[in-house]
């Protein structure tokens, strides 16, 4: 199972709060393997985020991707990153899940338009 992790930004760029919600659900709960669920049924997991300002990067945080997108700043805590809402869109076609952790109105806006 793919599972998509959308929100405005991820570590290094910042700590604590949904980031880490974030990466413990990305976490296997059966660390000997056997997958999340204990059996062969594991879970793809994969990070949405913007940066907090500079270019696009991809990276992996504990063993999970993550694809951060170009940010030009903030504006009312939301990243300026035009990317966002096309990539939101593209990356959700090829997941089952899709996790879009609240606030972020980029996510509002990729749902509605994708």
């Amino acid at each position: 199972m793919r599972i998509l992790h959308a929100y405005k930004i991820y570590r290094p760029d910042i700590e604590g709060g949904i980031p880490a919600v974030i990466g413990s659900l990305t976490q296997p709960l059966d660390p000997a393997g056997g997958g999340e669920f204990g059996d062969d049924t594991a879970c793809d997991h994969s990070i949405l985020c913007a940066r907090r300002r500079g270019f696009a990067r991809s990276y992996t945080v504990d063993g999970t991707p993550v694809e951060a997108v170009s940010s030009l700043g903030t504006l009312f805590s939301t990243p300026l990153a035009p990317a966002y809402i096309p990539t939101m869109i593209r990356r959700a076609q090829t997941a089952d899940v899709v996790i879009h952790h609240a606030p972020l109105p980029l996510n509002d806006a990729a749902i509605l338009l994708g």
